[in-house]
Formats: structure tokens, sequence, C-alpha cells
């Protein structure tokens, strides 16, 4: 009786605590002081003060008293589950406030020191901290790729036909970027048809996205920074070191969050050596002697990932109409979005739709997971061949990676857009459509 009552008074007075100081308790090697501090959290209304907790059961044991707490005041059943904890937190309405946020600039710069300029508590924030986790590397663990050497088709004789890569084609230029090399680099800062592109590659999302690396003048470069957020990388730019939705293209914590910075995108296409080779006799590729390793494969840790249903770190956001790792091709327009799951591309190659009022033709391999999408301008398409197209009134169309182009000079200019995998799309797009697969042709405006 002597010891609760001492721990009522004990947890009294905590009350008066700033929620940094409380937070610092769960970190004590004190049993005693760190179980208060538990007690305190998930007694309390604020649900926010949570997010200590979840971001402490990532990195330590807490007393088995502590998860029984949880398990009991959230009535769940997680026990330590981090992720489910994770998402769980996520789903709470009460974001955490700047004291949550000056104990996890603390936590994570245990981790690396760095992470401390990442998650600098006085700066803007676009996003919810909670949902930020450590992606199991430092800063800049995974390198990226800064001008790298490039070599052209006939040189590149470490790929195979039938190997996946990233095309680029920028005013005139044809760049290829072995998944093999993107694996371990997962960034890549370059120059394609003059202009300075940041290609970002998440392997947990399966999105490839080239940015257009520019904005107002002022040309970043960026790096891996160690960080997710629902499990998509956080990019960071070396100008700033703001950190950055790799799946938006803007800096969402940080001096430039919050100032209406946005890159823009060029099209990528996944597609195969060989095909991609055809279509760009003259492309560039990346070459295999980087300086950065001796030995390129495919990486193997993402082997069991590429090939099971789940997820490495938690997402909230989810929607069950696909499984969370189908595969769909992404497009936003005029504040819209819209997602095409590949395998109901299979029997339409050739696909006339729409978003927002505007028509866009899909050319689609599946198989490949390639995608191509061009404005349709109000036509509606059907293949002849692989390098031609035809409208209702039969003209035929010759296919570029720059645009659809008619025999009288007209263009369609080709749309950017990107592959993921559903949960990465739905995640950061959940008032998207989804194509069904049953949608007749309309080609819209």
């Amino acid at each position: 009786m002597r010891f609760l009552f001492l721990l009522t008074v004990y947890t009294t007075a905590l009350s008066a605590q700033t929620d940094f100081e409380l937070f610092l308790d769960l970190l004590r090697d004190d049993e005693e002081k760190k179980l208060a501090a538990v007690e305190t959290i998930v007694n309390g209304n604020d649900t926010s003060r949570w997010a200590a907790l979840v971001d402490l059961l990532y990195f330590r044991a807490l007393p088995a008293e502590a998860h029984e707490l949880m398990n009991r005041a959230a009535s769940v059943d997680y026990g330590r589950n981090w992720p489910r904890w994770m998402e769980w937190i996520a789903l709470q309405s009460q974001p955490a406030g700047r004291e949550y946020r000056r104990f996890k600039q603390l936590l994570f710069s245990q981790i690396d020191p760095a992470f401390s300029a990442f998650l600098n508590p006085s700066l803007p924030t676009e996003i919810r901290w909670e949902e930020i986790a450590w992606g199991g590397v430092k800063k800049d663990g995974i390198r990226s790729l800064d001008n790298p050497p490039m070599e052209s088709a006939a040189e590149a004789d470490y790929l195979q036909d039938s190997e996946p890569v990233f095309g680029v084609y920028i005013n005139g230029e044809a760049m290829a970027f072995p998944l093999r090399i993107l694996d371990w680099h997962e960034m890549a800062n370059v120059r394609i048809g003059g202009e300075p592109v940041a290609l970002s590659y998440c392997t947990l999302c399966g999105a490839a996205i080239a940015y257009l690396a520019r904005f107002n003048g002022t040309v970043y470069s960026f790096g891996s920074s160690g960080l997710l957020y629902r499990s998509n990388k956080l990019m960071y730019d070396r100008q700033t070191n703001s950190l950055w939705s790799a799946m938006k293209g803007i800096p969402v914590t940080g001096i430039l969050a919050g100032r209406g910075v946005k890159l823009s995108t060029f099209p990528v296409e996944r597609t195969r050596w060989r095909d991609w080779r055809e279509r760009h006799p003259g492309t560039r590729v990346l070459s295999d002697n980087t300086g950065l390793r001796s030995v390129y494969k495919r990486y193997s840790g993402y082997y069991r990932y590429f090939n099971s249903p789940g997820l490495m770190f938690p997402v909230a956001q989810r929607d069950n109409r696909l499984p969370a790792k189908s595969w769909v091709y992404g497009l936003s327009h005029r504040g819209r979005f819209k997602a095409w799951p590949l395998p109901r591309l299979e029997a339409r190659p050739v696909l006339n739709d729409s978003l927002a009022g505007t028509g866009f033709v899909l050319l689609s391999d599946p198989g490949a997971l390639s995608v191509r999408v061009y404005l349709s301008g109000g036509e509606n398409f059907s293949a002849v061949d692989d390098q031609t197209l035809k409208d209702r009134e039969g003209r035929l169309w010759q296919i570029r990676d720059s645009a659809l182009v008619a025999p009288d000079g007209e263009s369609l200019p080709r749309y950017p857009g990107h592959l993921a995998y559903w949960f990465a799309w739905y995640a950061f797009f959940p008032e998207t459509e989804l194509y069904d697969g049953a949608d007749p042709d309309k080609p819209g405006d």
C-alpha cells in the first residue's frame, strides 16, 4: 500500500512536468520512474503523447508491465508489435506537438547526429512526425550517384537483354538506369537533355520518379536521409538540409517546408533493357564502374520483400480494393489522381481513358511493368503495331518517347506518371480514383 501511495504521489507530481521531461523519464534506467511515466501517458486524455512510447518500442524493450498498460488503455492486443502501434498512433486524431518533436530529435540523434539537423522542432513541418521511422541506415548510408559515369549501349556489356531498367528521355537525350544499380543507390543526380534531374527510386514502394531538380532558379542535389515516412524514403536536399517526400517531390520538414516548393516531373518508364536499347540505340546507360561498389547484383536483401505480400515498415493509410503490393501506374492531373492496376491493362495494351476531364491514352506492356501515357486530345486510339496508333479517322500516329506524331505534324505530348505499389500510391493520394477494368474507352477532351 505504501508503494502504491508513493507511486500515486509521484505520478501526480509528474503532471507538473513538461511533456519533454516526461518523455525523458522513459529513457531512464530506473524502471520505477520509467513505468510511472508510462502510466502517466497512457492514463491521460492526450493520445498524442503515446508517440514517444511507440518510438521507444522500436529501439528499447519497455518493461512487460508497460506493454500491458498500453494494451489495456488502448483496448487492443498489440503486445510489443511496433508496426501495429505505429499504425495505431498514425490514426489518432491528436497530432503530436513540439515537445514530442524535441524528444524525437534527441532519440534519433543517438543513431546518427545528422538526424538532429533533419528533425529540428523549431523548423516548419508539413507531416506528422509520429509517422517518421528510421529506415535502418544513417544519413547517406545509401549513397547517391552524383554525376555518375555513363557509357554507350554497346559498351554496357554487363547488362542482359531481359534486365529491367528505368528509361528517361528528355530533350532528345535517352538515358537508362538499371535496377541492379539503383537497388544499391536509390538516388541519381544527373543531367539529361541539358536539364538537372534527380531520379529517386524507393525500393520499398517500387517507385522511380524523375524530378526536374530546379525550382525558381535554384538547382537542388539530393541524398537519402535514412528516414522513412509511410514506408517511403525521405530524401534531403544538400542546399538546405530539408526533408522531402520522394513520392510527392515537396519538402515536408525543414527550411523549405510550407513555402510552396514543388518539383515538376519527367516521364520515366520501367522496361526491359533490350526494348529500351532497340527504341534508343544511341542511349546512354549507367556504367557499373561507379567507384562505389565493385560488383552490382540485384540486392538480395530485398528478395524476400519483393516476393512476399507483406510490408517492411508500417503504413496506416490502407485500402483493400487491391493487395498492398499490386503494381499500379499513377497519374496526377489538375489536383485529381488515378491509378491503373497493371493486371487490368493486360487485355488492353492501348487504353483510352480520362482524368479530370482530360483524355489520355495508356500504352502498356504489363509483363515488363511498362506503361507510357500521352495526352489523347479527344482522339480514340487503337494499335496498328508497336510503333503506330490509329485514330477514329484512320490517321496513323507514330509513337515516340516525347509525343504521338500525326502525318501532318500534329503532336500529342507524353505525360508524366510513374509505377508504384498500390499501398504506396494510396498512402499519399488516398482520394485517388481506381480504374476497375470495366470502364468503356472515354477519351475526354
